[in-house]
Order: C-alpha cells, then structure tokens, then sequence
C-alpha cells in the first residue's frame, strides 16, 4: 500500500497516451511519400536544369515547413487523436495546405498564376518564407501558454490506483440541465429544443426580410447593400445565428442518436441552411455548415468523422460550376427577391454549365480547377509584397483602441463609424474594380500595415489565443463550452480576411455566443453543470 501511495502521485499528473492507436498510420506514410516526392521532383530541376522559375527554392522551404509541421500535428494527434480539431492543429493543417501546397499548382500551370505577377515567381517565393516565418511564430505563442499538464481528453482511459489505465466505458455523458419551472432531464432536453427552433424561426424570418429586402448576400444589390448598412449590422447578426442553432441540433442529435425527433430537427435545419446559403449564392456558408457536423459529431463520438471531414473540399469541387453560373446569373438579373426566382434561376445555371463543361469530366476538371484556384492564399500574400509601400492603403480609418466596443455600437448610432471593406480596397489597388473583393488574408494584412514585425506578433497572438480556446476544450466537458467552441471556430480560423476584422469577428461572437449559449443552457449551478460530463464509476485512486 505504501509503494501505491508514492507512486500514485506522477500517475495522477501524467498523461497517458491514447489507447488503442498505432504509433506508425497510414497518414504518416502518406506524409513521407509525399516528402519524397517533393524531394525527387527538386532533383529533377537542379539535375537536369529546366528553366529556372524558383521551384527548386520553394520546394526547400516548402519541405522544411512541411516537416516542422508534420512534427508539431503528429505528436499532438498521437497523444489524442482529436486534438485534429483544436485550433493549433487545425490552423497549423490549414496555413500549410492554403498558403503552401496548394499554391504549388501555379507553378505547374501558368495559367493559375495571377497575371499581376507577369510570369515571375519571386514575390511567391518572399510570401512563402513570410508565412512560414509567422507560423513558428504562431507555434511559439502555442507553447508559451502549452497544455495544462492535468488536463485529459474526455474519452481518454483513466489510471487506476494501482497504476493500469481503466477503461472508463462510454467515453462522457452530457446531462443537460432542467429548464427553470421544470424538472428532470427530459425536461431539461426538450426546453433546448425549444428554444433553439425559436431562435431558429427568428433566423429564418429575418433571412425571408433579407431576400425580399434585395440584400442577401449575392441575391441582393450593391446599391441596396451600402443604402442599409446601419441595418444590416444588426440583421447580419441575427442571420448568422442559424449556425449556432444547427450546432446546437447536432449535438442534440448525436448525442441522442435514437431519438427521432431530434434527427428529424437537425435534418431539417442543416437542409435549410445549406439552400439558404445557395440561395445567396455564397459557398461558405454551405462548407461551413458541413464542417460544422463534423466538429461536433467527432467531439460527441469521439472519434474523428473522415467522411464529415472530406465532404466540403469534394463538395466544392462538384457545387463549384453551378455557383459560378448562378452568381452569373444574378449578376445579369440585378438580384432576386423570391425563392421561386433562385430556384428558376438554379435550374437555368445548371442547364447551362452542364452544355457548357460538356459533361461529367469536363463538369469536374472545372470544378477542381477553381476549388484549388480558391484555396491559394499566397498568391494574395505575394500581391501584397508586389505593392511595396502603396500597400499602407489597405488600413482603413479603424484603429485598434475601437475594438472592445467597434461590434457593438449600431451604424445609426456612430454615423462616422468605419466600414470593413479591406478586401475592396485591395481589388482597387490590384485594378480589378470596387464592385469585387479580394481576400486581403491575416498575415498579408499583417505584412501590409506593420511589415515583418507585425506578422510575427500577430501570429504570436493568435496563437495564444488559439491555445487558450482550445484548452477550454480539456476536461470536464459539458454541452454549452463545446456550442462556444464551435461557434466561434470559424472566427479564429478565417484566415481570408485582414486582420482587425479577424479579431473583431472574433470578439463579438465570444460574447454574442456565450449568451445565446447562456439562453439556450440555462446558467451555470455548483451542483450540476448544464450539461456536463458525468463519469461512468471508476474505483477510487490512492491519495498520497
């Protein structure tokens, strides 16, 4: 007994590894093969000198970004494999995919390449190294905060007195609180399903005002569009909450599986997300919503869903050339008003893309062609590099002291207000227009306003910000922190737009959120959390 007790102290503070997964996987060997590959194509061109377009030179950085990131993503998974859905994971997955490895395809096809480069490589190559510069950056801010050495996942084994990890059964169990007036747990269940179709019928009114009013998203009209910015403001918010009611749905819906009722509402909502989000004729909303299932049925399994997880890049590729024909369309219309015009307007994209790709291939040849034209952001980088010191016009009459109260104070309060148009004033600059906007993107933004060290500040916040919500995560888990979490993911993770609109957007849905959460769950007691993950029994640890 007494060699349990000095031994029961490093156990209860150590984190053991997740059971059941092989230390070598198939994404491992994945990784190395494609290394090899860079490493044999960079052969190539020094071996038997092609033309020289600075592959060679991007390749090498490219790979030891590659594997610094490999390093930091596999000992993270390794210890739980979850963690995919953290933000340092995600976003350290996502800069090296979109600011890296896609943008390798324009050195391949020239035609991918933006004609404002006139053929040359080298302001990609400078973008590249700036990018990969702010992501150690970014991993330092990680680490400076790091992971709290008591926190567990939830569904990972638990040591037992004796030293020997215990299976633990089910991973967690969410027991949502009763409603005020209510009691009991069904009570407490149904009064969240209230609620949130609720707030749901309020979303989808407001969405009904919008498209009649011409001002949904691509189905409206600029003109329409600058004429009610004041309202917009606080009609976009009120629209932007039907993700938060789809994700309160989904983890009804999974962690109830059985229930009928709940998977008939989640259906229902996610349908209708995604055709509100056609109807605007705006991609993101529909990937979103799809990444959205997969964040929260993984944290509910706990097991990553792959297929939630793949299906917005292969929706993409498909949905790609319908959007490009329906927003034609609508450009040519001026808007619609109805949603028997969006569905005529559908079938009629569709009716032409279809004659015009020439069939299936040619549909997905299309498709593929644009989704990966999308998801390069260091051309966006490269550009800003390209504008030298006019690049000091992106900043806008925002400043950072406007932050605590710039998302709250209605346009028809503050007529001065400054408007978030990063994006047009950049397609100004680069000629294409003030009716366009192009994706200025965090570190580009970064680069522009304050030059290499705001990049690596910027990336050093983001990073302990991106730490500090994900920690949110460890524990004791409970229905309301993970609604948070995922609602406010996508904040963090848009990496498209400039960086005061980033940490704005930021700001205002962590407290928007965490009040519809608070609607939604009810508040938080001492004797029961909302939600909370109650333990299958365990046999008790020695103390020491």
């Amino acid at each position: 007994m007494q060699a349990n007790r000095m031994a029961s102290p490093s156990l209860l503070h150590s984190r053991l590894p997740y059971a059941g997964h092989a230390a070598i996987r198939p994404v491992h060997i994945l990784v190395l093969l494609a290394a090899s590959g860079g490493a044999v194509i960079w052969g190539d061109f020094l071996i038997t000198g092609h033309p020289a377009t600075g592959l060679q030179e991007y390749l090498l950085v490219l790979g030891m970004w590659g594997v610094a990131s490999a390093a930091f993503i596999f000992t993270r998974i390794q210890a739980d494999p979850l963690s995919l859905f953290g933000l340092p994971v995600f976003l350290t997955l996502l800069m090296f995919i979109r600011f890296g490895l896609v943008p390798l395809n324009s050195f391949f096809n020239i035609e991918a390449l933006s004609a404002q480069f006139h053929g040359q490589y080298n302001f990609l190559l400078r973008a590249l190294v700036l990018v990969a510069l702010g992501t150690l950056a970014f991993w330092l801010g990680i680490m400076c905060l790091g992971r709290r050495k008591t926190s567990r996942h939830v569904g990972a084994p638990l040591p037992s007195s004796t030293g020997r990890p215990v299976a633990s059964g089910p991973p967690f169990e969410l027991v949502p609180a009763a409603a005020p007036g209510r009691t009991g747990a069904i009570a407490g269940r149904d009064s969240v399903l209230a609620i949130a179709t609720v707030l749901y019928g309020v979303v989808f009114a407001t969405r009904i005002y919008l498209l009649r009013a011409h001002l949904l998203d691509y189905a409206g009209s600029w003109k329409a569009y600058y004429a009610n910015l004041a309202s917009l403001q606080v009609l976009g918010v009120i629209s932007k909450l039907g993700l938060c009611a789809l994700i309160v749905f989904a983890i009804e819906k999974y962690q109830h599986p059985e229930d009928a009722k709940r998977r008939i509402l989640f259906l229902t909502v996610f349908l209708s997300e995604c055709a509100w989000g056609f109807i605007g004729g705006n991609k993101r909303p529909l990937l979103q919503d799809i990444f959205m299932v997969a964040l929260v049925s993984s944290a509910v399994r706990q097991r990553t869903r792959k297929v939630w997880l793949l299906t917005p890049f292969l929706f993409l590729v498909l949905f790609y050339p319908l959007s490009i024909g329906y927003r034609t369309a609508l450009r040519h219309r001026g808007g619609i008003a109805n949603v028997a015009d969006a569905t005529q307007l559908s079938h009629e994209a569709l009716s032409e893309m279809a004659q015009k790709q020439g069939g299936i291939s040619g549909w997905t040849k299309s498709g593929w062609s644009n989704a990966v034209s999308r998801l390069d952001l260091l051309q966006s980088v490269g550009l800003v590099l390209s504008l030298g010191p006019s690049a000091k016009v992106l900043q806008g009459r925002e400043r950072w002291w406007m932050l605590p109260f710039f998302p709250f104070i209605p346009r028809f309060a503050w007529s001065r207000k400054p408007v978030l148009d990063a994006g047009a004033r950049f397609s100004v600059l680069l000629g294409y227009g003030d009716r366009t906007s192009t994706a200025v993107t965090y570190p580009g933004d970064l680069y522009a306003v304050y030059g290499w060290a705001g990049v690596l500040g910027g990336m050093f916040l983001l990073g302990l910000v991106s730490q500090s919500l994900t920690a949110g995560l460890t524990g004791a888990l409970d229905k309301r922190r993970l609604f948070l979490y995922a609602s406010t993911f996508l904040s963090v993770t848009n990496m498209e737009v400039d960086a005061f609109s980033l940490w704005t957007n930021l700001f205002r849905n962590l407290i928007i959120f965490a009040a519809v959460g608070l609607l939604i769950y009810g508040p938080r007691s001492h004797s029961g959390k909302p939600g909370s993950v109650r333990r299958k029994p365990l046999p008790q640890r020695c103390e020491s």
